[in-house]
């Protein structure tokens, strides 16, 4: 039943998996002075905004990954079943193990990344999910280990607007 968390001054690691069966958690904030994490509207970050950690499970809607982050942390979107989009900006250049495992109301994956980010063990685990790509990026896309699995895969013109 726990809705919010407040990450303190002192936490120095948090495992990637620490919020995934937090089905209702819907923001996790971070003290300011904490010298190794952050959060932006209730998302974990690392402390420069490179790394997305963790997107509360419960947390519902669209989401708009900032243009600062690099990596997508391993169980970054794990279990997150309020998620419906997520627009990855052309600055990631990594995908985490099990990133989207089991968002089960997720239903496009918009990636403005040219080239097609390297994804961990089996990163994109979606269930029904369209991928919408660059247009000149759809074979890429296709053919990047990790990306091949989705059947649905369009170019960005053709993207849900206002989610």
């Amino acid at each position: 039943a726990l809705t919010s968390i407040t990450i303190p001054k002192g936490v120095r690691t948090i495992a990637s998996t620490a919020f995934i069966s937090c089905t209702s958690l819907t923001s996790i904030n971070v003290a300011t002075d904490n010298e190794n994490y952050s959060s932006v509207d209730g998302v974990l970050f690392n402390k420069n905004k490179t790394v997305l950690i963790a997107y509360p499970p419960g947390k519902q809607g669209a989401y708009i990954v900032p243009h600062s982050v690099t990596e997508i942390g391993d169980y970054a979107f794990s279990r997150s079943n309020g998620l419906t989009s997520v627009t990855i900006p052309s600055g990631v250049k990594t995908i985490g193990e099990y990133a989207f495992e089991l968002p089960t109301r997720l239903t496009s994956i918009i990636s403005l990344n040219l080239v097609p980010p390297n994804i961990g063990g089996r990163g994109v685990l979606r269930s029904g999910a369209c991928l919408y790509v660059p247009e000149n990026s759809i074979d890429a896309y296709r053919s990047a280990d990790g990306w091949g699995e989705f059947e649905c895969v369009k170019d960005l013109t053709s993207a849900p607007r206002g989610e």
